[in-house]
């Protein structure tokens, strides 16, 4: 198996390639390897690593590339530029403050992954189905429930002020926040439900033979459960904890049968509008599709759009 790194590349990162290689694996940087475009990656490596606010473009042109499609993408950087990167396709983020060997165990865990059979389906913070896999997912069981005419809800939610916690308390607290947040989304939804995270800070949960009513209960049940919810402070240095904390949820829902509901596309765009509606409302609520009180458009939206 071959690591190719795109430049720049950190100090730490070098070392964890170096690392990579006293354990038997070829881990070099493109420069190494004279390559110059990200397009020849597909012949020439197994995993590729790049910088998040450099590789947008280039992550977006491999996955449009039949041949790099499934080709397992490593991405390093933090806040926006890794969540970006994230959005655009990348497998797993690394944090470029972590240690060389903890930044090559990670690569060695997505090597391992490409062996099995390409690129992860997890995601690589909290564990839970990655968007790539979600999106997949969704279609399926939007298509058995218009075939057997089967109900079929959505959950799409964000932690409400995320962005302050991030600035008062640190990456490291948003990231701990998210990990406890997938924490009671899995404990709350049944085991035929399919909790994912979509980018960043937003999680969905699918709901097989669920209604509307039925999807709004289960998005409200979510709702208290987080507010009640003591997160864990993250580990200081000298592995001392942070205090714990509190935050709340917006959730956003819809379900399929309702009216103008064609497609996955629209239950998602459905969904997230709903929780765009909660986010205005000053938040920690439930908004579900097709409330009186809100005008709606009149077409769903893509989800990306928001």
């Amino acid at each position: 198996m071959k690591i190719i790194a795109w430049p720049p590349v950190t100090p730490a990162l070098e070392e964890a390639l170096l690392f990579l290689e006293k354990r038997g694996l070829e881990a070099v940087t493109a420069e190494e390897n004279d390559i110059d475009d990200p397009a020849t990656l597909a012949t020439c490596c197994d995993v590729l690593v790049l910088a998040a606010e450099e590789g947008f473009e280039k992550i977006a042109s491999i996955r449009q590339s039949q041949e790099a499609a499934s080709l397992p993408i490593a991405a390093w950087g933090r806040g926006d530029s890794g969540r970006s990167a994230l959005e655009q396709g990348a497998d797993l983020l690394l944090d470029p403050e972590e240690s060389p060997s903890l930044l090559a165990l990670r690569l060695a865990a997505l090597v391992r992954r490409a062996q099995l059979g390409g690129a992860p389906r997890v995601d690589s913070l909290t564990g839970l189905v990655n968007h790539t896999r979600f999106e997949s997912l969704l279609a399926h069981e939007f298509d058995r429930a218009t075939r057997y005419r089967r109900a079929l809800g959505l959950l799409v939610l964000e932690p409400d002020r995320f962005e302050e916690l991030n600035q008062d308390m640190g990456l490291r607290a948003g990231d701990s926040a998210l990990q406890d947040l997938s924490e009671v989304l899995r404990r709350l939804v049944r085991d035929v439900d399919l909790p994912a995270r979509l980018s960043g800070k937003r999680f969905a949960a699918i709901l097989p033979e669920t209604d509307a009513g039925g999807a709004l209960t289960a998005g409200e049940r979510l709702r208290a459960a987080v507010e009640n919810h003591l997160f864990r402070g993250p580990c200081r240095s000298g592995g001392k904890a942070s205090a714990p904390f509190r935050i709340t949820v917006s959730v956003g829902v819809a379900a399929y049968p309702s009216r103008g509901m064609e497609s996955a596309g629209d239950l998602l765009g459905r969904s997230t509008e709903s929780l765009i509606h909660a986010q205005r409302r000053e938040g920690n609520r439930v908004v579900a599709f097709g409330a009186a009180d809100i005008i709606w458009s009149r077409e769903a939206p893509k989800p990306t759009s928001f």
